[in-house]
């Protein structure tokens, strides 16, 4: 399932000159990337925004809290702006990370 590699750098707090993160740690993952379409606020598609939004599977013990910083395969880095932890079953247990 991971086939692809990323490095994660733990984030760890604040500090007084910003995020603090943890030292950077390669992790195997799968990148999966996709765009995303939003209707305009009177809901016409003519006013339609696109963005990109990327996931990344990482298996389910990797440490990567929200506002971590991710270095996508592609040399990319983002932030984890959401993380969830599926377990169910438990022989596909994983970590899904929302990257921006």
């Amino acid at each position: 399932m991971f086939q692809q590699e990323c490095q994660v750098e733990p984030f760890a707090g604040e500090g007084a000159k910003g995020a603090v993160y943890g030292p950077p740690v390669t992790v195997r993952c799968r990148v999966q990337e996709a765009e995303t379409y939003a209707h305009g606020r009177d809901g016409s598609a003519d006013r339609a925004e696109v963005g990109a939004t990327t996931t990344v599977y990482m298996p389910f013990t990797t440490d990567c809290p929200p506002r971590s910083r991710i270095t996508l395969p592609t040399g990319e880095v983002g932030r984890a702006v959401e993380v969830h932890r599926h377990a169910v079953p438990v022989r596909l247990r994983h970590l899904k990370v929302a990257v921006q």
